[in-house]
């Protein structure tokens, strides 16, 4: 038996195992990042956000009383090679905090996108929530913590 009719089987079934999606779904009703902070409002939300997104390096691309995103350029290789484009070689990175008023408290919705050509007229996104949705959902217990302590 020579090497090929070895390697072959074994080379397909490592290529068919890489491309096995991982989902790390984070366990809400509605299969995305969520929680509600109790004796908030929106703007004690936005304020905890918009500070620890800045001191993590994000940039602040758009506020209002409904949600706040942030954004930020992705300069690594595999990025650029799979997400990049010859328009713009680097990809961004961006999460969406959508803030509802509910009974006592506010309620945080997070998505997460991988964006080609952000910010222009070819921009497109692919949903990346169930990529980063444990590192989302932990970032939001942690600022529940902070939050319902003040």
């Amino acid at each position: 038996m020579t090497l090929s009719k070895i390697a072959l089987p074994i080379l397909i079934i490592i290529m068919n195992t890489a491309c096995i999606p991982q989902t790390n779904r984070p366990s809400t009703t509605i299969n995305q990042p969520s929680i509600i902070i109790h004796d908030v409002s929106k703007e004690d939300i936005s304020n905890l956000l918009i500070e620890g997104k800045l001191q993590q390096g994000w940039k602040l691309d758009s506020s209002s009383n409904y949600g706040i995103v942030f954004i930020r350029n992705i300069d690594n290789f595999a990025a650029r090679a799979t997400y990049g484009s010859k328009y713009n070689r680097t990809p961004a990175a961006r999460i969406t905090y959508n803030m509802i008023n509910v009974s006592g408290g506010v309620k945080i919705i997070v998505k997460s996108e991988m964006v080609t050509n952000p910010n222009s007229p070819y921009e497109k996104s692919r949903d990346f929530t169930s990529t980063w949705g444990e590192d989302a959902q932990e970032e939001l217990e942690r600022i529940k913590v902070i939050a319902e302590r003040k």
